[in-house]
C-alpha cells in the first residue's frame, strides 16, 4: 500500500498544481505548454487565445475546473477576461473576470507575470463528454489553463448490481449418518427415506442489487436487495431461496454499519420421526434473521467487528415443539500481515432457545416433547491471499476453517430426552476457494468443502451411529458485475 501511495503522489507532483485534489486533462488539440512558477516549483499550462479554443473529453461524474491565469506581458495592466464554456456542443455559460497579476512568474521569459488564478468550474454526469473552452475578450493576448477532472463532493447515486449462476455437488444433501446411507442403499425403511438419492446437484442461480451514495474519500451509504436459489435437481423438495434487504453506512478508514433481514420462505430437512404419531413425517421450518454488525475500516493494525444476529425458526405443526429464537455475539479481528494477504479470526456464542412443547397446558420443562434448547461456541479462521495471475488473469485464493461446540441444554433426564440429555456436538468446516477475474465485470469461482458432526450422549452411548455425518460439497460458479450511475 505505501508502494502504491508513493507512485501516486510521484505523479500528482509531476502533473498539475492542483493535482492532489483532481486528474489532469489534455487538450485534445495539439498545443505546446508553457512552464509557471509557482512558489519555487515549475507547472505546466497550455495556453487559450481567441482565436485557437481548447477542447478536452472528461469522463462523468466529474466536476471539470480550469485554473485561468492571464498572461500579463511587460507590465500590462489588469483587464476583463471573458470565457465561454460549451459542454457536448451546448453552450452552459459564459465566464467573466477581471484580471489581475500575481506573483507567480514565467521562468522562460523574464518580465512576464502569470494573473491570480481564477477557476472555471462546471459539473458533468456520467458518461464521456466534451468540453470547449473559447477565449472572448480580449481579443488579443493569452489566458493560461490547466485542464483538470476532479470527483464531485458527492457522486450520483449509482446501482451495483451482480448476477450469478452456479453449479454444485453435495455428496450428503439430506445429512444422513453411514448406518441411514446403509439402510437406504439396502432399501430398508422406506417410510424414513422417501427420497430419491443420498447425493445430488443443485443449481444456483442469485442477484444482488445495490444503491450506493458516495462522498468520494468520506463516506458511502448502500440499500441492497438480495435473492438466490439452492434448486436441487433430484431431491426437489430440498430446494429453498433466500431472500434479504440490507443497509450499509460506511466512513471511509474508519468505521461502518451494515443493518440486514433475510428470510427463507420455506426449509424442508428431512423425514424425522413424529412420537405423537408414531410415525416418520415431513420436517419443515421458515425462517427470519436479523444481523446487526460494526467495525472499523483499516483504522489500525488489527481491525475489530462486533456482530448480534437474531434468528427465529418457525416449524410446521407436526414438530412445533422445534419452534426457536436464537441470538448470536460475534467479535472478528481482521489483520493484513503482508502486501495481499488478509486473515480474519472469529469467535461468536449462539444461545438457542426451543419452544420445547407442543400441547396447551404444557411448559418447556412439563412436556413430554424434546427440548432442543442449547449454547453453541464457534470458532473460525479465514485467509485471503491476492495470488497473482493464473493463466494470464488476476486470481484470489481463499482457505476456510471452522469448528463449532454445541452444548444442549434441556434440564429433563435421561429417560424423559434421551437425544437432548447431556449431549454435545462438535462441528468442522474446512474449505477452499479461488477465483479468477476474466475481465469485464466476468469472474470464474471453484470451491471445495468438507463438512463432519461428531455427537456424543452420556445417555445413548451408539448415539454417533444414529447422528454423526460427513459431507463434502465442490461447485462452480460464474459471476457477472456491473455499475451504472442513475443521473
Amino acid at each position: 500500500m505505501a508502494v502504491v501511495l508513493a507512485v501516486c503522489l510521484a505523479a500528482v507532483v509531476a502533473l498539475a498544481p492542483s493535482a492532489a485534489f483532481g486528474k489532469k486533462l489534455a487538450p485534445e488539440e495539439r498545443v505546446f505548454p508553457i512552464a509557471i512558477e509557482i512558489s519555487d516549483k515549475a507547472y505546466s499550462y497550455v495556453p487559450l487565445t481567441p482565436d485557437r479554443p481548447l477542447t478536452t473529453r472528461i469522463e462523468g461524474p466529474a466536476i471539470f475546473e480550469a485554473i485561468a491565469r492571464w498572461r500579463f506581458e511587460d507590465g500590462d495592466e489588469p483587464v476583463d477576461v471573458e470565457v465561454s464554456v460549451v459542454l457536448d456542443g451546448v453552450a452552459e455559460w459564459r465566464h467573466v473576470f477581471r484580471a489581475r497579476p500575481g506573483p507567480a512568474t514565467y521562468p522562460e521569459h523574464e518580465g512576464w507575470r502569470a494573473g491570480k488564478p481564477e477557476r472555471i468550474t462546471l459539473p458533468v454526469s456520467s458518461g464521456p463528454h466534451t468540453i470547449e473552452l473559447t477565449l472572448l475578450r480580449p481579443t488579443a493576448g493569452a489566458l493560461d489553463v490547466s485542464l483538470l477532472e476532479k470527483p464531485p463532493d458527492v457522486l450520483p447515486w449509482r446501482l451495483h448490481w451482480l448476477g450469478a449462476f452456479g453449479v454444485s455437488y453435495d455428496s450428503n444433501i439430506f445429512r444422513y449418518s453411514d448406518d441411514d446411507v446403509k439402510d437406504f442403499t439396502d432399501g430398508k425403511r422406506p417410510d424414513r427415506y422417501p427420497i430419491d438419492s443420498i447425493d445430488d446437484v443443485r443449481l444456483e442461480p442469485s442477484v444482488n442489487m445495490s444503491w450506493v451514495r458516495e462522498e468520494p474519500g468520506k463516506r458511502l451509504t448502500s440499500i441492497g436487495v438480495s435473492a438466490d436459489w439452492k434448486l436441487a435437481v433430484v431431491n426437489g423438495r430440498k430446494s429453498f431461496g433466500r431472500f434479504g434487504v440490507r443497509f450499509t453506512e460506511e466512513h471511509f478508514r474508519k468505521a461502518y454499519v451494515t443493518a440486514e433481514y433475510v428470510a427463507i420462505p420455506d426449509y424442508h430437512i428431512r423425514h424425522l420421526w413424529d412420537e405423537d404419531r408414531g410415525e416418520y413425517r415431513s420436517c419443515d421450518f421458515r425462517q427470519q434473521s436479523f444481523r446487526l454488525e460494526i467495525g472499523t475500516d483499516r483504522l489500525y493494525p488489527v481491525d475489530f467487528t462486533g456482530t448480534w444476529r437474531f434468528d427465529g425458526y418457525l416449524y410446521d405443526w407436526d414438530f412445533v415443539e422445534y419452534d426457536a429464537k436464537a441470538s448470536t455475539y460475534g467479535i472478528r479481528a481482521t489483520v493484513r500481515p503482508a502486501p495481499r494477504v488478509r486473515v480474519d479470526v472469529k469467535y461468536a456464542l449462539r444461545q438457542s432457545v426451543a419452544r420445547g412443547y407442543d400441547e396447551p397446558g404444557e411448559t418447556r420443562s412439563t412436556s413430554d416433547d424434546s427440548d432442543t434448547t442449547y449454547d453453541q461456541d464457534e470458532y473460525s479462521v479465514r485467509v485471503r491471499w491476492g495470488a497473482g495471475r493464473w493463466w494470464g488473469f488476476p486470481a484470489a485464493a481463499y482457505v476456510r476453517a471452522r469448528l463449532a461446540k454445541r452444548y444442549y441444554l434441556t434440564k429433563k433426564r435421561g429417560a424423559e430426552d434421551p437425544f437432548h440429555a447431556g449431549r454435545e456436538d462438535t462441528y468442522w468446516t474446512l474449505g477452499a476457494r479461488a477465483s479468477l477475474d476474466l475481465g469485464n465485470g466476468v469472474t470464474l469461482e471453484g470451491f471445495l468443502e468438507h463438512r463432519t458432526r461428531r455427537v456424543k450422549s452420556p445417555v445413548v452411548t451408539d448415539i454417533g451411529r444414529i447422528k454423526d455425518y460427513g459431507v463434502y460439497r465442490v461447485g462452480l460458479k460464474i459471476v457477472l458485475r456491473g455499475v451504472s450511475f442513475l443521473d
